[in-house]
C-alpha cells in the first residue's frame, strides 16, 4: 500500500513572465496600496528623481513608478505582479516584497499507469531557473507555452525518492519505492528537448510526477541511482549520497561534462562553400562524397558546379530562401570577409561548424555568442590541405594540465564549483587568475580557495578587473584556458589578448541566445584558439559525478552555502537572480525550516547541526542527518 500521502502539496509555480508571476502573490491588489518605501531606487536615477522620491508623501509602488518612470515600464497603476516582474527583468530592488509570495497549494498528483510519483528530498537552485522565470513561455525550452493555462514548475538539480510505481513501470524498468535517484534533466525525445524543470514540471515542489519518457528517451534512462550497491566504479568510501550532495551532482556534472565535437563533415548534411575557386575543387569533391547537399556561392561557383554535383546560390538571400536559416551544417569560407562570416553564421544548424580562412589577429566579427553555447557552434581555422585533416585535428575541451587559466566572473555558485574541481583535479593548472567585480564575493573566493591552491603549490591570484587592469597581471598570449562564468560576453572579450596558441575559451555561463558580440576571429584562424560553449551534461557525466562522490574524489557538498524551506523559494530565487549568494542554495521540501539559513549562521538556529560541519565550515552528510533529526517536518 505504501505510506499515506498528503491531500495537498506545496509547489512553486510559474504562471507568467518574471518574479511577479512566480509563486502565489498574496499582497495588495493595487499598486497604489503596495508599500515601496524600502525599495532601493533604480540604478541610473537622476538626482531630481531621488529628491522627488525622498520628499514624496506617497511611497506606494505606483508612486515609485511615476517618480522614476523606468523606460519601457508598465503603467504605474498596472497589476502589482506585472510591475514586480518588470523590476526583476531590470534588476530593480524587489526584496521588500518577498513576504507577499509563497508556494501554491495544489492537489496531490494522481499518477497514471505510466507515471511514477517521487518525493523531492532536496532541490538546489540554479541561475538557469532565473532564466526560465525571466523569459517565461518565451524560453527556448518552453516552446512559447501559455503559462497562465499551463504553469511551469522549475527546478532540475534534485534528489528524488521513489514513492509510488505503477506495476507496468516496475516490471519494465525495475523501479521500486524507497530508491533514491538524481535526474539528468536534459531529456530528448525524437531530438526534441523535453527537459525536466522546463518541458516537464520540475522539483520546486514536495512531490513530482515522472513520465515514462524520463526512463526511456533518446539518452536512455535519465534516472541515476545514488546507492553504491547499484553502481560500478568502486571501490567506494560511501554507501550512498546525502540529499544535498545528490542534488548538487547535476551542476557538478555540467562542469565535468565531456564535450563532444564532430571530427568530419556531417554525413548527409548540408555543406556550403563561400568564395571557392577552382583551386579548391578537390575540397569541394571531398565534401560531395560526405554531405547530402553541397552549396556554392561566389568565387568560381559555376565552373566548379560543372565538375561536381553542387547547387549554385547567387547570394545570401537565395540561401535563406533555399535551405533556410539554421539549416547549414558546415560552412567552408574561402574568402576572408568579415561581412560573410557574420551573415553566414546565422545559417548554421545546431552543432554547425564554420571553417575560417586566415584573418589577422584583432579582426573582429559580430557573432551570436549565445548560440556558441546553446547551439554548440564551432569556428575553426582552415589550415590543412584537406577537410578531413582540418576536422580531425585534435581540439582540447578541458583545462590544460599544468597550464594557465583565467576564471572570469567566478563569484557565483558555478564559479566555485569550477574552482573546486580545478583544484581537486589530479592534474590541475599551475597558475590561476580568478576575476570578480563584487568585492565581498571576491573576498569569499580568496578565503575559500587560496589555502587549497597554496597547499598544492598552485599560484593563484584574485582580481577585481574594475580596480586592476588585467594587462598589469597577465602577459599577452600566455593563457591556455579562459572560462567564462558570467552570462555576458564583454568580460570574456577582455581576456582575448591573453589567449595563447591553441588556447581554449569556454563560454560556460549561458549568454542569452541571439546576443551578438565582437569575436576576434584572428585568434581562431591564426593562433588556433578554440571557442566552445559548455552547456548541460550527459547521463554519463552525471553518473561520473555520483561515482566520483561515492569514491570520495569529488566533493559536491562544498558548494552548499545556504539551506532553506520551500516556503522561502521566492526569496531564494531572488537572491540567485540578483547574485547575492556565492555558493548554492539548497532547499529541503520536507522540512519546516524557519528561514533561509547561511551556513555561517547555522549555529544560531541549530547548534547541534553546525557542530557537524567540517573543519572548513562545509556541509557534511553528518550535518544533514542531524538537521533531519532535530528539524520539524512538514505534513507531519
Amino acid at each position: 500500500m505504501g505510506s499515506v500521502l498528503p491531500e495537498e502539496i506545496l509547489a512553486c509555480m510559474l504562471t507568467g513572465t518574471g518574479m511577479g508571476h512566480f509563486c502565489e502573490y498574496i499582497g495588495p491588489k493595487s499598486a497604489s496600496e503596495l508599500d515601496a518605501a524600502r525599495v532601493r531606487p533604480p540604478r541610473g536615477a537622476t538626482q531630481a528623481q531621488l529628491d522627488a522620491w525622498a520628499a514624496s508623501g506617497d511611497k506606494s509602488l505606483a508612486a515609485f513608478f511615476r517618480t522614476f518612470a523606468p523606460k519601457g515600464a508598465p503603467p504605474a497603476e498596472a497589476d502589482p505582479r506585472d510591475l514586480i516582474s518588470f523590476m526583476s527583468h531590470e534588476l530593480i530592488d524587489i526584496a521588500p516584497f518577498a513576504g507577499y509570495f509563497r508556494p501554491q497549494r495544489i492537489p496531490m498528483y494522481q499518477a497514471s499507469a505510466t507515471e511514477t510519483l517521487a518525493r523531492v528530498q532536496a532541490i538546489c537552485l540554479c541561475f538557469s531557473d532565473c532564466k526560465i522565470i525571466d523569459q517565461g513561455g518565451a524560453h527556448v525550452r518552453l516552446f512559447n507555452r501559455d503559462l497562465s493555462r499551463e504553469p511551469n514548475i522549475p527546478g532540475h538539480e534534485a534528489c528524488l525518492e521513489i514513492v509510488r510505481v505503477p506495476p507496468g513501470i516496475e516490471a519494465k524498468y525495475g523501479l521500486k519505492p524507497g530508491e533514491r535517484y538524481v535526474i539528468q534533466a536534459d531529456i530528448y525525445v525524437n531530438g526534441v528537448s523535453h527537459a525536466f524543470g522546463y518541458f516537464h514540471r520540475g522539483a520546486m515542489q514536495q512531490y513530482v510526477l515522472l513520465p515514462e519518457e524520463v526512463l526511456n528517451n533518446d539518452r536512455g534512462n535519465c534516472l541515476i541511482p545514488i546507492d553504491a550497491k547499484r553502481l560500478d566504479g568502486g571501490p567506494f568510501v560511501k554507501n550512498d549520497l546525502g540529499r544535498a550532495e545528490a542534488g548538487l551532482a547535476e551542476p557538478w556534472g555540467c562542469v565535468a561534462a565531456k564535450i563532444a565535437y564532430r571530427t568530419g563533415l556531417k554525413q548527409g548534411g548540408t555543406t556550403w562553400f563561400l568564395g571557392a575557386t577552382m583551386a579548391h575543387l578537390a575540397q569541394v569533391r571531398e565534401a560531395a562524397e560526405t554531405a547530402g547537399k553541397v552549396l556554392l556561392t561566389g568565387g568560381q561557383a559555376a565552373e566548379i558546379a560543372r565538375q561536381v554535383k553542387a547547387e549554385v546560390l547567387e547570394d545570401m538571400a537565395s540561401l535563406r530562401r533555399s535551405p533556410g536559416t539554421g539549416a547549414v551544417d558546415d560552412i567552408i569560407l574561402k574568402e576572408p570577409s568579415v561581412a560573410l562570416v557574420e551573415a553566414a553564421s546565422d545559417t548554421l544548424a545546431y552543432g554547425g561548424v564554420m571553417l575560417l580562412p586566415a584573418f589577422p589577429i584583432g579582426t573582429n566579427a559580430s557573432l551570436d555568442v549565445g548560440a556558441i553555447h546553446y547551439k554548440a557552434l564551432s569556428y575553426l581555422g582552415d589550415g590543412e590541405p584537406t577537410l578531413a585533416a582540418t576536422y580531425a585535428k585534435p581540439r582540447r575541451t578541458t583545462l590544460k594540465p599544468g597550464g594557465r587559466a583565467i576564471f572570469v566572473g567566478a563569484g557565483g555558485p558555478m564559479g566555485q564549483i569550477w574552482l573546486q574541481t580545478a583544484l581537486d583535479n589530479p592534474r590541475p593548472p599551475r597558475w590561476m587568475l580568478v576575476t570578480e567585480i563584487d568585492d565581498p564575493r571576491l573576498g569569499l573566493l580568496e578565503q575559500l580557495f587560496r589555502p587549497q591552491a597554496e597547499a598544492k603549490g598552485i599560484e593563484i591570484r584574485f582580481v577585481n578587473p574594475i580596480r586592476t587592469k588585467l594587462a598589469d597581471v597577465v602577459e599577452p598570449a600566455s593563457v591556455d584556458d579562459i572560462v567564462g562564468l558570467c552570462p555576458a560576453w564583454m568580460p570574456i572579450k577582455a581576456t582575448e589578448p591573453f589567449v595563447a596558441r591553441d588556447g581554449l575559451i569556454n563560454i560556460f555561463a549561458g549568454i542569452k541566445a541571439g546576443t551578438r558580440g565582437a569575436v576576434d576571429i584572428g585568434l581562431i584562424s591564426q593562433r588556433g584558439a578554440t571557442i566552445i560553449g559548455n552547456s548541460g551534461s550527459a547521463v554519463e557525466d552525471l553518473q561520473g559525478v555520483v561515482v566520483g562522490a561515492l569514491r570520495g574524489e569529488l566533493r559536491p557538498n562544498t558548494s552548499v552555502a545556504v539551506i532553506g524551506p520551500l516556503a522561502r523559494v521566492w526569496e531564494a530565487m531572488r537572491q540567485v537572480m540578483y547574485r547575492e549568494t556565492g555558493g548554492k542554495i539548497c532547499i529541503f521540501p520536507e522540512l519546516a525550516l524557519p528561514d533561509l539559513i547561511p551556513l555561517v549562521d547555522l549555529g544560531k538556529h541549530f547548534p547541534s547541526v553546525a557542530a557537524q560541519l567540517d573543519a572548513h565550515g562545509f556541509w557534511t552528510r553528518e550535518a544533514e542527518e542531524e538537521l533531519f533529526r532535530v528539524c520539524p517536518r512538514l505534513n507531519a
